[in-house]
């Protein structure tokens, strides 16, 4: 009687989440919460929401799911390269006679963050590559390092970049079927085939899944 209690104590753990702060510097991250009904990119708040998402159903053997998680971890690994890459251009906050700080709002606006993702974790590890890049631009800038031209094209192009990573959620979505349905071609596979088109044969025989994708549960 003891074991059983045990196994349904055990059958009964929640999702494992977590709660993070993060401390904002630019407005342009700042938008990103509140992007407006008439933006093409979700909120922070939707993608990380569509993200546990995408995740839960990848885990439940959903091979819609898994593909959109592939193509969200491509997009996101394109858009790291490009803040790193951006980041190491920019001129150095030494010179021979000359040293100064890191440049920081005087009034940060601290976001309390509630993640039950690993492609959330990542959402926030790259919101805090744009952040500390618009940071240094707007420095750069002002401290006569950047044109304006260059300032207006550099900022241009990194929100860009950020907001097709948001955008990316509402590209590809979870079909509520499995391997298996796909297999038996059952209607449900029928159904979803119909809305979403076909899943590419790599992520359908598991030859290909995003590397933070979860570990695929199934009934034995």
């Amino acid at each position: 009687m003891k074991q059983t209690n045990k196994k349904n104590n055990f059958q009964g753990l929640g999702s494992l989440g977590s709660e993070a702060k993060m401390t904002v510097h630019s407005v342009e991250t700042i938008r990103l919460w509140n992007p407006g009904n008439k933006a093409p990119f979700p909120s922070v708040g939707r993608f990380l929401t569509a993200a546990s998402t995408l995740e839960h159903a990848a885990r439940n053997d959903d091979p819609y799911a898994d593909f959109a998680l592939l193509e969200l971890e491509r997009v996101m690994n394109e858009a790291f390269a490009f803040y790193n890459e951006h980041l190491s251009t920019l001129p150095a906050m030494m010179t021979a006679r000359l040293s100064f700080s890191e440049c920081l709002s005087s009034h940060p606006h601290v976001k309390t963050l509630r993640i039950s993702s690993r492609f959330g974790w990542r959402m926030m590890a790259l919101i805090e590559c744009f952040d500390v890049y618009m940071v240094r631009i707007a420095d750069a800038q002002f401290k006569a390092q950047l044109t304006r031209t260059e300032f207006e094209k550099r900022r241009y192009e990194s929100i860009r970049k950020i907001e097709s990573v948001l955008h990316q959620v509402l590209v590809h979505k979870h079909s509520g079927v499995t391997r298996s349905d796909i297999l038996q071609n059952n209607a449900k596979a029928e159904q979803a085939l119909e809305a979403f088109g076909p899943v590419p044969l790599e992520v359908l025989e598991e030859l290909e899944r995003a590397e933070y994708a979860p570990v695929i549960k199934r009934i034995s």
